[in-house]
């Protein structure tokens, strides 16, 4: 519980004085945090390493003051997350729709070998084996883009590792790099922009007809409180709707809005709510609520949270329901 309070005060408060500060980011990332993991919890892997890094994201925007007060230990956890981050997508590969994780490790990361470590691992990462693809899809592509797209402008990237990223960039960020000091990465950023030149351009779209469905923007927490009932606009958008991509992208709208409620955590994919800090006291009073006292619905809900993949659609729902069912 201590723990709980400690992520909403971190996530809420505003300025906080050093003295309570430091105490919130000891009790959050203590110094022996790497020593005590357990290998067989949920927090493992791509999952771990997304929590982790989304946190310290968080942190860092929030509370400017956090490495100063505490950087050894929060920079060992990027370290562990990192870590863990490049040996599962060596030897699992990685879904498009985790490719993000990269994009937190290049806003938190310092540390250069690390850095490098990481364009290493995008530039020889693979999708998931048991999709039996032969080639990447369009999607994931364009998502291992993003995350090279960070990595890159990462002031803490030595010169050879950008040069090993510049073929996974974009064509608009690898043209930025034309005039680099690095001889290197000059050379490597011109073919790409060459290459990009001698491509054919795409058609222009045919515009859509006045009958047809257009995607709709996700609302952002101004426009939301222009409405009478913000938390039932949140809800027009689930459940869920098109692709795999699009509904996780609604998804963590939903989750980084502060209008989101249990109700709406529940209709969510448990693996992105598991994982989001700013709901970690909301969850966990709606666990304690659902699964009570009873043992074994809590071992059957955590057995259930353990197989789950980075971009696996079950909701939170369906495995409290699951739990309570699974004993009389």
């Amino acid at each position: 519980m201590s723990r709980l309070i400690t992520n909403l005060i971190l996530n809420q408060a505003g300025d906080l004085d050093d003295s309570v500060l430091l105490s919130c980011l000891e009790s959050a990332f203590p110094k022996d945090t790497v020593k005590q993991k357990d290998e067989d919890d949920i927090l493992s892997g791509i999952i771990r390493a997304s929590i982790i890094l989304g946190e310290l994201c968080m942190i860092n925007q929030r509370h400017l003051r956090a490495f100063l007060l505490h950087g050894d230990v929060l920079r060992e956890a990027i370290a562990s997350a990192a870590g863990e981050l490049t040996r599962e997508v060596d030897e699992k590969g990685i879904y498009e729709s985790s490719w993000d994780v990269f994009e937190e490790l290049a806003t938190v990361c310092t540390t250069p070998s690390l850095l490098q470590d990481a364009a290493r691992c995008l530039g020889q990462a693979t999708p998931p084996p048991w999709q039996g693809r032969q080639t990447p899809s369009p999607q994931w592509t364009t998502a291992r883009s993003r995350a090279a797209d960070a990595l890159a402008r990462s002031p803490f990237l030595a010169a050879e590792a950008l040069v090993a990223l510049i073929p996974f960039l974009s064509d608009a960020t690898a043209a930025h790099y034309l005039e680099h000091p690095d001889a290197h990465v000059r050379e490597a950023a011109s073919r790409i922009v060459a290459r990009a030149h001698q491509r054919p351009q795409p058609t222009r779209p045919v515009p859509a007809r006045a009958d047809q469905p257009r995607d709709t923007a996700f609302p952002s927490d101004d426009n939301l409180a222009q409405h009478n009932d913000p938390a039932a606009t949140l809800s027009s958008f689930l459940p869920l709707k098109g692709t795999a991509a699009r509904r996780r992208e609604t998804a963590k709208a939903i989750l980084g809005s502060h209008y989101a409620d249990t109700s709406h955590l529940r209709q969510l994919p448990a693996v992105l709510v598991l994982a989001h800090p700013a709901h970690a006291a909301a969850v966990a009073a709606l666990l304690l609520k659902e699964l009570k006292d009873r043992n074994e619905w809590w071992n059957h809900f955590r057995a259930s949270a353990l197989k789950l993949t980075p971009s696996a659609p079950r909701t939170l729902e369906s495995l409290i329901q699951d739990a309570t069912a699974s004993a009389p």
